[in-house]
């Protein structure tokens, strides 16, 4: 079965997708992501925390439907993934923080309809590790993805 356009009121597919993203995070902690002590959706967490490093922020951005014919609008739901380490080597540090954001690309990338939630998952950036808020000790990298739905309006 493919993708069909979705008629479903937006609030509704923007929750699913998000569930969906948070539960596939979730289960790969106990496989390739199991460094991760914490994984914080959206812009409230106190980054303060060191106890809770390495973790994965799951931030979403804005997007701007774009219209086609027909009555057809494309979403694209984008987030932004970062990985925030904490690390008395700066080396170390950068590179842990690199390679847990590739593990993040690599385990959304793979799964290209979000199990069958999203028309297509079209990766977007990947942005190296860097120092965190001026603190030589916290590294974060980043990358961020759409998720894309075509929907009857």
């Amino acid at each position: 079965m493919g993708y069909e356009l979705d008629k479903r009121n937006l609030a509704t597919i923007r929750k699913e997708i998000k569930e969906t993203l948070l539960t596939i995070l979730q289960e790969a902690r106990s496989g390739h992501l199991s460094d991760l002590a914490s994984i914080v959706y959206g812009d409230r967490t106190d980054v303060g925390n060191i106890e809770d490093m390495p973790l994965l922020w799951v931030l979403p951005s804005p997007h701007q439907p774009d219209l086609k014919g027909g009555h057809m609008a494309v979403h694209d739901f984008t987030f932004t993934f970062v990985t925030m380490v904490y690390d008395p080597e700066p080396e170390a540090g950068k590179d842990r923080a690199e390679d847990l954001t590739a593990q993040v690309y690599d385990l959304i990338s793979a799964n290209r309809n979000l199990n069958g939630k999203v028309f297509d998952v079209r990766p977007l950036h990947y942005d190296p590790s860097y120092e965190a808020m001026a603190n030589s000790n916290v590294y974060w990298a980043s990358c961020e993805f759409a998720f894309r739905i075509q929907r009857k309006e």
